[in-house]
């Protein structure tokens, strides 16, 4: 399995809206969402891809002093 990690860190509880874009050559395959350690239903967020990236977006309420995300791909160049 292959990813990319993203961490928004802060105090303050902030509606976040993120939109991630990754090419296509670096992490392809069935691609999912992992929220801290739990991976999230494909109707949380949006995923597209435009024939050379893979974008993926969605809104979260920001309660923690770390949020980490991981978007994973069966298939990657690494």
């Amino acid at each position: 399995m292959k990813y990319v990690s993203v961490d928004f860190f802060g105090y303050y509880e902030k509606t976040v809206f993120f939109k991630i874009t990754i090419p296509t050559d670096l992490l392809w395959g069935n691609i999912s969402l992992i929220w801290k350690y739990y991976v999230q239903s494909p109707d949380r967020y949006t995923l597209s891809n435009d024939g050379t990236h893979n974008s993926l977006q969605m809104t979260f309420n920001h309660v923690a002093a770390d949020e980490h995300f991981e978007i994973r791909g069966t298939e990657g160049a690494w």
